[in-house]
């Protein structure tokens, strides 16, 4: 589409307890979600779409599912907006205080589901306290490491995201 940009945005997986061996053929499905537009600070009008990925294996039965969202937004109106000139003001500088709260965070998120199955919606009520889920801090490098695939691609996460959290004495081991 001239005019636009488009973002992979992430992706989320839910397992359902199927069992993968080795052996085993998997097939995908795959289909479009669905779409919402709406009006972003960043680029104005700007569309989110979805799209998902059934995992099964050669009996049938469903491994995953895994959603993919990408983000598309017009070029003009974001340069307009001054998105592109924001790379060139200071990084973030961390403090140990706040990355010890990420640490925390990202701990309790990956204990939250040990068993490896996320909960079904009609498990989830209403006021129900769910752990969060923390994606950074990132550097500035981070976005094209991710997509980069070239050597080294990784090594941003080092600086960020390979310190062990501080574990409470009865979190579970």
């Amino acid at each position: 589409m001239p005019g636009t940009h488009l973002i992979f945005a992430g992706e989320e997986w839910w397992f359902y307890g199927t069992p993968v061996r080795p052996g085993d053929k998997l097939t995908q499905e795959r289909y479009f979600s669905g779409y919402k537009v709406t009006d972003t600070g960043f680029a104005g009008p700007t569309m989110f779409a979805d799209g998902d990925t059934i995992h099964t294996n050669q009996h049938g039965a469903m491994v995953a599912k895994e959603r993919a969202t990408s983000i598309r937004y017009l070029v003009d109106e974001a340069n307009k907006r001054g998105v592109y000139g924001k790379e060139k003001r200071a990084p973030k500088e961390w403090t140990d205080e706040e990355l010890e709260e990420i640490y925390k965070l990202r701990h309790e998120w990956i204990l939250s589901n040990r068993e490896g199955v996320s909960p079904r919606f009609g498990d989830v009520n209403v006021g129900d306290k769910l752990p969060r889920r923390v994606i950074g801090p990132h550097t500035s490098a981070a976005p094209t490491a991710r997509t980069s695939g070239a050597p080294g691609a990784g090594t941003h996460r080092k600086a960020c995201m390979t310190r062990p959290p501080t574990t409470p004495a009865s979190a579970p081991t």
